[in-house]
C-alpha cells in the first residue's frame, strides 16, 4: 500500500487541521483509489470520511475524488462555523453485531436442515476437534441475522461492513479459528443460499486483510454432501468453498465428499465415512497452512514404515501414498452407484489393482506396490453390498485371529 497523497489541506482556528488524502489501491483491486476527509486535532482524527473509486456505478452522477472534493468543502465550512456541534455530530454509532465465541475449530454448517447430513457431519468434526484437545464450535447461518452483500465496496473503506448484524461475530470467528470447517449440501449444483451469504459478506474481512493485515497459518476443510452420485457434482461447491479459503488466506487442507445420499439416505452407512471426517480434521489441524492440501482423506496414521505380519517384516511402502489411495478407492465407492460392478473394477485396475479372484458373492483384488487389498461384497443381483479396504498388515492380524 502506498503512503497517503495529501491533495489538499486547510487549518481552522481552533487547531483543527483539515485534509483531503489519495491512497493508491490498486495492489487490492485494478485502479482502486480511496480519498480520505479528515479532521485531526491535538494529534488525534476526529473526525473521517472516505470513499473509494469502486463504490461508484456507472450510472451514477459523481465519482470518488469529485464526492471526496464536495465532503471537503462542506466539512471546512461547518467545521469553521461551530466545531463542537461538527465534531459531535460525525462521531460513529456503536456497533451491535452478535457476540460469537472464538474456538480453536469453527464448523459452518451450511445446511438449512436440522439433523441431516451435514449435521452429522459437522457434529463429527466438532468432535474429532475436541479429542485433539481443542475447542470447538458449530455455527447455523440459517439462525443468523445476515444481510446479503450488496458488492457497495464500502469495507475498503474502513475495514467493516456497511451491514451491522450478525456477521460481526462470524467474522470474529473466523479470524481466531485455527481450523475452518466447512460443511454443505449440494443445491442446483453450488451451495445453500444462507451459506453464500456468509461466504459473500467476508469481503469485509478480505478488506480487513488487505487493509491492515491478518492471521497466518490458518486451514481450512470442506464437507460436503450431494443427493445424486458422481464426483462432477461437487465440482461448483469446490470451486466455491476453496475460494473463499483462498480470499481470506486460508490454505485448502482436504476434503471429505459424500454422494449418492438420495439412495444411502444416511451418510453415516457410507464405509468409513466416520473415520475420513476424524482423520480429515486431525491431518487439517497438523497442517501449515500451505497450499500442499490433500484433497481426500483417511484415518491411518503417516509412517514411512510399518511392521507386517507376525514375523515383523519392515515394509518400505509409501505409507502417505497408501493412505492416499485408500482415500480414492472409498470415494470412488461413496460417489458411484452399486449397480456400476464393472465401472468400479475398472477403476480399480486404472488404480493399479490386480484380481485375485472373483466368485459370484465377492471380487477380491490387490496392490501390490502399496500392500493394500479389497474385497467387493455383492448381493443377489450382482449389486455391491459392501467392501473391506485393507492393508497387508491389518489382513495379516485379521487372518491370524482366524487361523485355527
Amino acid at each position: 500500500m502506498t503512503e497517503a497523497e495529501v491533495l489538499r489541506r486547510t487549518e481552522i482556528e481552533g487547531g483543527y487541521l483539515l485534509t483531503l488524502e489519495r491512497e493508491d489501491f490498486s495492489r487490492i483491486y485494478p485502479g482502486m483509489v480511496r480519498y480520505t476527509v479528515r479532521v485531526r486535532s491535538g494529534g488525534k482524527t476526529r473526525a473521517a470520511f472516505r470513499t473509494n473509486t469502486y463504490e461508484y456505478t456507472p450510472g451514477m452522477p459523481l465519482d470518488a475524488r469529485e464526492s471526496a472534493r464536495e465532503t471537503f468543502e462542506e466539512w471546512a465550512r461547518e467545521l469553521a462555523a461551530d466545531p463542537g456541534a461538527f465534531i459531535g455530530a460525525r462521531q460513529p454509532p456503536p456497533r451491535v453485531g452478535s457476540a460469537i465465541p472464538v474456538t480453536d475449530v469453527l464448523v459452518i454448517q451450511g445446511s438449512p436442515r436440522a439433523g441431516g447430513n451435514c449435521s452429522i457431519m459437522a457434529d463429527l468434526a466438532a468432535s474429532a476437534a475436541r479429542e485433539a484437545d481443542r475447542t470447538a464450535q458449530v455455527i447455523f447461518p440459517d439462525d443468523l441475522y445476515i444481510r446479503p452483500c450488496i458488492g457497495c465496496y464500502w469495507c475498503y473503506n474502513f475495514a467493516q461492513c456497511t451491514f451491522d448484524d450478525d456477521m460481526e461475530g462470524v467474522i470474529a470467528a473466523i479470524r481466531g479459528a485455527r481450523l475452518i470447517v466447512v460443511c454443505t449440501p449440494v443445491y442446483t449444483d453450488t451451495v445453500p443460499a444462507a451459506l453464500k451469504m456468509v461466504i459473500d459478506r467476508c469481503q469485509a474481512y478480505h478488506a480487513e486483510r488487505a487493509l491492515f493485515g491478518g492471521p497466518e497459518g490458518q486451514t481450512g476443510l470442506l464437507l460436503a454432501v450431494a443427493g445424486r452420485t458422481g464426483e462432477e457434482n461437487f465440482r461448483c461447491v469446490r470451486t466455491v468453498v476453496r475460494d473463499f479459503f483462498r480470499n481470506l488466506g486460508i490454505g485448502p487442507c482436504g476434503e471429505v465428499l459424500a454422494g449418492g445420499m438420495d439412495r444411502a439416505r444416511d451418510v453415516r452407512t457410507l464405509p468409513g465415512i466416520e473415520r475420513r471426517v476424524r482423520a480429515a480434521v486431525t491431518a487439517c489441524l497438523k497442517s501449515d497452512g500451505g497450499e500442499t492440501a490433500i484433497a481426500t482423506l483417511s484415518g491411518l496414521p503417516p509412517a514411512k514404515e510399518y511392521m507386517v505380519g507376525q514375523a515383523h517384516h519392515c515394509s518400505m511402502v509409501d505409507r502417505e501414498k497408501q493412505v492416499a489411495l485408500m482415500a480414492r478407492v472409498e470415494d470412488l465407492f461413496n460417489l458411484t452407484d452399486a449397480d456400476q460392478v464393472r465401472e468400479i473394477e475398472r477403476k480399480l485396475t486404472e488404480f493399479g489393482f490386480v484380481e485375485k479372484g472373483a466368485d459370484p458373492a465377492a471380487i477380491a483384488m490387490e496392490h501390490a506396490d502399496l500392500e493394500l487389498f479389497i474385497e467387493i461384497e455383492l448381493d443377489e443381483e450382482g449389486r455391491v453390498h459392501g467392501y473391506e479396504l485393507l492393508p497387508f498388515d491389518e489382513l495379516a492380524k485379521k487372518q491370524e485371529r482366524f487361523r485355527w
